[in-house]
């Protein structure tokens, strides 16, 4: 048989130059993201033959540590509550309808109100411009904004607050990246901002990072000579914080939408940790990985860094390995909270036998010392226990107990003062171990549903102390020098102004705003004389509920009320009281001015008169004439009566002078509207009677 090869078609001659040209004008028409998606498929490809060259079989892997090597990348991959996951990819989904020109599908009204946020505003962004992720480290809060970023479309631009502190960092790198838009430099993605550690931003002032941070959020209308329009926020901004209430925070958390984070839960992180542990080689128990979940309490990158340290000198993992190793330990302080907690609910018994070491013998001091001295906070833990211990239901409630516990706060108190005052900060070491009785006098499971809040008394009461002590400074600087001389700061708060308060309260018993007794007219000349050198006065102000009151100022009615109780020596204040007390010094305060104000051809003598008269009498010898005030006849309201003139004339038939006519008086027609109130009976008078 024979057989003929068969012979190959000639191909035409390829043009190199045509064909370059070519694949050049291809690249210019391929976006730019899948580009870039194929320079990265070709450095693996070469990464992947590099590692698999025979010159290269006897070294060493390059080390890689396990947080990085097996932390999520999809959305299904994360841990923790899928309920927090879910809110903040909504939360980001709010930003559609501003950055990608989408519209949200609609959502009902209940839906919307359920946190309390409102969904968005007309601008298409949300109320909350800033969403806040609180919780403990390794929760994986950085790694869930990453995540649902890219998810959403978004290229992060992820920024460390504790090392980028200043103003300028937001002014430059933060806005240069939000105002840049989709670039290339952002691969035809918009940016969103992923701010880490943002509690560690500390420092106070305008200049501040988190001052800055919220300018550039705040939507600050433009200046209308300038015509430059309003740059409002249009790109989402993610701050990630462990500590919720660092008072670095205070000013952000009105404008951040805060969504805390707690801890996953255990069996989901044993088996995620199991896996991990069956890829790298490594044998562990269940009972062994679960002391390792409790003893890091949930954190995920404690525990992987934990088994990677032991994977380096053994293939098994032991509760002794894990006892040895320092790698998975907390490397931040324990929150308020966690130390509250500790100090006034006991652990149960399933979480003794969980906890390594048990501590079934109720050797505990050790671990609250512990947790006290992570915490640091000694002053603010000791007065949020102090603030919070009548609410408590400790299993012995007797006196002698709360006395043995004040006897540690006492002792407390005096190696805090030791420390503060003489700086002897060898006694700190003993500090933590006074704050610990309160777990051997309190702790009871009861207390379990009876969290501690953060303390509030002793700001409050530091605030007002400030105004107390505004009111005593200003009434001092009102009070002759006499008196002045004679009351100190101490013996006017205690003994001056009680009295004074008894003083100024009569029992006046006004009838339609007026005084009818002598008695009570001459208590309420005395009062006037008393309280216009002193400098207090009622003024006309108005209550919460819109009824109107008169305000003493200064207020030191403050000083005699106590949680809105009186002294009962002391008479109830009423309107009518003080609008008749304020009436009068009115009243003589212009009578003062209008005798001080007249001149020579008045009846009154000035001041500066007075003293000229003085004066030259002392120097001639002879007295001074002193004329006696001629008292003014008053009508029942109060109204000067005109005196009667008796002038003589021609004696008629019975030789007795005769009065002279009264002289036609003008009057002139004067309305008002509205104005007081009378309870007198009121009857229809025609303009005629008046003219």
């Amino acid at each position: 048989m024979v057989q003929f090869r068969r012979r190959n078609r000639p191909r035409a001659p390829v043009d190199m130059a045509h064909a370059r040209a070519k694949e050049s004008f291809d690249l210019l028409t391929t976006p730019l993201h899948h580009l870039m998606k194929e320079v990265d498929e070709i450095k693996s490809r070469k990464a992947e033959q590099d590692r698999s060259a025979p010159g290269t079989k006897g070294k060493a892997p390059a080390t890689t540590m396990w947080v990085d090597k097996y932390r999520p990348t999809k959305f299904a991959d994360l841990l923790g509550e899928e309920r927090v996951h879910r809110e903040v990819m909504t939360w980001l989904k709010e930003w559609d309808k501003c950055v990608f020109k989408r519209v949200p599908p609609k959502k009902r009204k209940a839906d919307d109100d359920a946190n309390g946020y409102a969904v968005s505003l007309p601008t298409g962004t949300p109320a909350r411009p800033i969403l806040l992720l609180s919780g403990p480290p390794g929760y994986g809060k950085t790694t869930l904004a990453h995540i649902v970023a890219r998810h959403a479309g978004y290229r992060t631009l992820e920024i460390n607050a504790s090392d980028d502190r200043n103003a300028a960092t937001v002014t430059t790198r933060i806005k240069n990246a939000i105002d840049a838009g989709t670039g290339l430099g952002a691969e035809g993605r918009p940016t969103c901002v992923v701010i880490d550690e943002i509690d560690g931003a500390s420092g106070g002032g305008d200049t501040s990072f988190v001052r800055s941070l919220i300018k550039l959020i705040q939507d600050v209308p433009a200046k209308p000579k300038a015509n430059i329009p309003a740059k409002p926020l249009r790109r989402p901004i993610i701050c990630i914080c462990n500590d919720l209430y660092a008072p670095s925070l205070r000013p952000l958390r009105p404008f951040a939408r805060i969504v805390r984070f707690r801890k996953p839960q255990a069996q989901v992180l044993v088996a995620r940790l199991q896996d991990i542990c069956g890829r790298e080689r490594l044998s562990a128990d269940l009972q062994v990985l679960n002391s390792l979940v409790e003893l890091t309490t949930g954190d995920v990158r404690s525990c992987l860094n934990t088994l990677q340290f032991i994977k380096s000198r053994s293939s098994v993992v032991t509760t002794e390995a894990i006892k040895a190793s320092s790698v998975g330990t907390k490397d931040s302080g324990t929150t308020l909270n966690t130390a509250w907690n500790g100090l006034f609910v006991p652990l149960a018994a399933k979480q003794r036998r969980k906890v390594i070491g048990a501590i079934d013998d109720g050797r505990y001091a050790d671990r609250l010392a512990f947790m006290v001295q992570a915490c640091g906070e000694y002053d603010r833990l000791v007065q949020g226990c102090f603030e919070h211990y009548p609410n408590l239901k400790p299993l012995d409630p007797s006196f002698r107990n709360i006395c043995r516990l004040h006897d540690w706060v006492a002792y407390y108190d005096r190696l805090s003062g030791k420390v503060a005052e003489n700086m002897e900060f060898e006694l700190m070491a003993y500090l933590p171990y006074a704050v610990v009785p309160w777990h051997s006098h309190f702790a009871a499971p009861g207390n379990a549903s009876r969290p501690t809040e953060w303390p509030k008394a002793d700001y409050e009461s530091y605030q007002a102390r400030l105004a107390n002590e505004e009111v005593t400074l200003s009434l001092k600087s009102a009070l002759p020098p006499v008196l002045r001389s004679l009351f100190s700061s101490t013996t006017t708060l205690t003994e001056l102004i009680p009295l004074l308060m008894r003083i100024i309260s009569p029992p006046l018993k006004p009838v339609n705003a007026n005084i009818v007794k002598p008695a009570e007219r001459a208590v309420l000349a005395r009062l006037v004389d008393l309280m216009i050198p002193l400098g207090l006065r009622f003024w006309q102000d108005k209550q919460e509920d819109g009824q109107p009151m008169m305000r003493l100022e200064p207020a030191i009615d403050v000083f005699v009320h106590y949680d809105g109780k009186r002294a009962g020596d002391i008479v109830a204040s009423r309107f009518a009281v003080r609008q008749l007390v304020s009436q009068a010094m009115d009243a003589e305060i212009a009578r003062r001015r209008g005798q001080g104000d007249e001149g020579e051809g008045g009846k009154g003598v000035s001041t500066a008169e007075f003293l000229a008269q003085q004066y030259t009498a002392a120097k001639t010898g002879q007295p001074a004439k002193a004329e006696a005030p001629v008292a003014q006849a008053t009508d029942f309201f109060g109204r000067i009566k005109a005196p009667s003139k008796i002038v003589e004339a021609p004696a008629g038939a019975g030789g007795e002078p005769t009065l002279p006519k009264p002289a036609a008086k003008r009057f002139r027609a004067v309305y008002k509207f509205n104005e007081g109130s009378s309870a007198a009976v009121r009857t229809n008078v025609k303009m005629g009677s008046l003219m």
